[in-house]
């Protein structure tokens, strides 16, 4: 299993701009700036203080460092993907940003050196099955602070029970809410908050026309304002005519960020 999602994140021709983040309504290019937005306002909730560290696991190119570094004191991001590794460390030489470290490496493999107040684990959790996730999560909770969190993104199964996608290509596990919290409550750790990544981008027709890389440009600029429209348009859509969304192998599923923290009445 690790050597098929290895394989496939190595062989992914990335490019810097969509950094390997899919456009889950289906919407293109211009879906993924909004995504990006909306995301980013998960992270806004705890990090409210400037001398925080923070490490990725499964950083990809540098998205979340880019997003993130102005808000933190150090930034540190593994991934097992070497050419993702380059591609974010170019990246943030060129913007001259000077608190983020990349490390090509997989999370067994790191040996930190320092205390974090945060651990992201970025999507990553759904391609561990359970026992070793378990097993590398004992192991993380020694790199945090006493108060430290743990945030996971991962796909969410909406069906009764895990699923799993499993090709010669590709291998991941969509847990569980249920069963997500149960794996880290097997680690002491609660959850504190709970959403929606963000919500799918739901524009029909219309993403024919947006997806024009000038009106892609345009939005950009007049962004927050643009993410908001389309945010109340896809909302609108949601009331009027509620989407589930499925695979046909998965079935319905949706895509959380998720919060945990150490449980003191556990200890």
């Amino acid at each position: 299993m690790n050597e098929i999602v290895n394989k496939y994140w190595n062989s992914k021709q990335l490019d810097p701009d969509i950094d390997g983040v899919a456009a889950m309504g289906d919407c293109g290019r211009v879906e993924i700036d909004y995504r990006n937005f909306f995301e980013s306002t998960h992270f806004k909730k705890f990090l409210s203080k400037k001398n925080i560290n923070i490490l990725e696991v499964g950083c990809g190119s540098g998205r979340w460092a880019l997003n993130l570094h102005k808000h933190v004191s150090i930034y540190d991001g593994i991934d097992i993907s070497q050419p993702s590794i380059n591609i974010a460390k170019q990246r943030v030489n060129m913007q001259r940003v000077n608190n983020c470290n990349f490390f090509c490496c997989s999370i067994q493999e790191y040996q930190p050196n320092k205390k974090y107040d945060v651990i992201y684990l970025s999507g990553v959790t759904q391609y561990i099955e359970s026992d070793e996730l378990i097993g590398l999560l004992q192991m993380i909770t020694t790199w945090l602070k006493s108060n430290g969190k743990i945030i996971d993104r991962s796909t969410i199964s909406l069906e009764p029970e895990t699923k799993k996608i499993s090709r010669d290509n590709y291998y991941s596990i969509y847990r569980t809410l249920d069963e997500i919290i149960n794996i880290f409550e097997q680690i002491n750790f609660k959850p504190i908050y709970n959403n929606r990544s963000y919500r799918f981008l739901r524009i029909g027709r219309l993403k024919f026309f947006l997806n024009h890389s000038n009106i892609i440009s345009l939005i950009n600029t007049l962004a927050p304002v643009s993410y908001k429209l389309m945010y109340y348009y896809t909302y609108l859509q949601d009331v009027i005519k509620p989407k589930i969304y499925s695979e046909t192998i998965c079935g319905r599923f949706s895509h959380n960020f998720m919060i945990f923290i150490k449980d003191e009445k556990k200890q």
